[in-house]
């Protein structure tokens, strides 16, 4: 009956830690029956199952019941997170882990807290050290040692270590957990149980959490150079346009010349439509392309026969004078990204669908930048961002990320939306 009791109160702060970190996460369809489903079973077989143990449990054999109900009661949460979440098993662990760690530093503090207490002659009872105080404690460290960083950058568990080192911790701070109750098989004196041990923990808790979000400020570093690679393959991608663009006006040109010998050749009646012809063609010169900044200028143009090819309608409002706050790589990088979203989305449409219009203005003293594209399918969203259709999203799907981060690096708001067959991007940035 021990173990089964101290489990209903494990499980309901280890649930709640393990949320705090998984909350953001994108969520299974029909989340909240899920949910439900998960936090009415999953207590009363943890309750159940405590029983059991409790019973057959006796002697030294009680040390490893109690080692392997307790790991039971941590793993069981894996693939129960992945009901409810839509996440891999790696990224499971990794949240679950975390969610460990910060319930583990809450009981640790807790200890040593009660300990101080029963010093002075106060006894706080179980449900108030336990459930209040220890949720307290869990909500400071994750909202205000941890959450500003997992905020700035986004969640990457695709590194085996860190997932490994958080599990030998969470493994080693359960073992000692319990060894510590027994004495190690020798008498030891409460401050050894209650401080010492829990010193311990609180150590390596933190170490491994701040090892998880030490990680995710890594990508700082990681994704400005991963920036700067982006923007060298822009612009080598900008020359290689550069010669689809030579190539489409040699192409009209010797279309002119074509023309040209057509109404000296056709009687008078068929000019009209030639005329119309060729006035097609200097349409597109002058549409190529006045906004007020080269680089801009040099985007738009380059991606022109792209657009001609694949039968794209690009339309576009813009107050080039409005983005000389931007560095010029910051504009490549920045409309680079967001055109090359929108050509490859409208690519998968019919052709008389493939629409993209861009509009880039000046409100008072906000910079409004928005774009949207057909889109017949709707797109999934992982952390307000649309998931990447192709197969391998640590290289692919760089070019929306790399937009966020720009955004954040001008202190600006980003939204992504879809809605009635249209996929949109709002970006705001505050003028200078």
């Amino acid at each position: 009956m021990r173990i089964s009791i101290s489990a209903v109160m494990y499980i309901v702060t280890l649930l709640f830690g393990e949320f705090l970190f998984l909350r953001d996460q994108p969520r299974q369809p029909r989340f909240q029956l899920r949910f439900a489903v998960f936090a009415a079973a999953y207590p009363a077989a943890v309750f159940a199952e405590g029983l059991a143990v409790s019973r057959l449990a006796g002697g030294a054999a009680d040390v490893l019941f109690q080692m392997g109900h307790f790991a039971l009661i941590f793993f069981a949460t894996v693939p129960l997170a992945m009901f409810c979440w839509k996440i891999d098993v790696r990224e499971a662990v990794f949240f679950c882990t975390a969610g460990y760690c910060l319930e583990h530093i809450g009981y640790a503090v807790v200890n040593i807290f009660g300990f101080i207490l029963l010093g002075f002659g106060i006894s706080l009872s179980e449900a108030l050290r336990w459930l209040f105080l220890k949720g307290a404690v869990m909500i400071f460290v994750y909202w205000i040692l941890l959450r500003p960083k997992l905020k700035r950058e986004p969640v990457n568990a695709s590194d085996l270590r860190v997932c490994a080192i958080s599990v030998v911790n969470l493994l080693i701070c359960l073992v000692l957990n319990i060894l510590k109750s027994v004495g190690f098989g020798s008498p030891l004196n409460s401050f050894t149980n209650n401080v010492i041990c829990s010193i311990y923990a609180l150590f390596g808790c933190f170490l491994c959490l701040f090892l998880q979000t030490g990680y995710f400020v890594n990508q700082s570093l990681e994704a400005s150079n991963a920036l700067l690679d982006q923007l060298l393959l822009a612009e080598a991608k900008k020359h290689t346009l550069g010669k689809e663009t030579v190539e489409l006006i040699n192409m009209k040109c010797h279309d002119l010349k074509y023309q040209l010998r057509r109404l000296e050749e056709e009687p008078e009646a068929s000019h009209q439509a030639i005329f119309e012809e060729i006035r097609q063609t200097f349409d597109i010169y002058n549409s190529l392309v006045k906004t007020e900044n080269d680089v801009l200028d040099s985007i738009i143009m380059n991606i022109y026969p792209i657009c001609a090819k694949q039968h794209v309608k690009f339309t576009y409002i813009v107050d080039g004078v409005s983005l000389r706050q931007l560095s010029a790589s910051d504009v490549a990088s920045l409309f680079g990204n967001l055109l090359d979203n929108a050509l490859e989305c409208v690519g998968g449409e019919e052709e008389g669908k493939r629409i993209i219009s861009l509009n880039v203005r000046r409100e008072k003293d906000m910079l409004l930048i928005h774009i949207h594209n057909q889109c017949s399918v709707s797109p999934v969203f992982k952390d307000g961002l649309p998931v990447t259709t192709k197969g391998d999203n640590r290289y692919h799907g760089f070019g929306m990320r790399s937009v966020r981060y720009l955004v954040d690096k001008y202190k600006g708001d980003m939204r992504t939306a879809w809605n009635a067959d249209v996929f949109s991007v709002d970006i705001l940035l505050p003028m200078k």
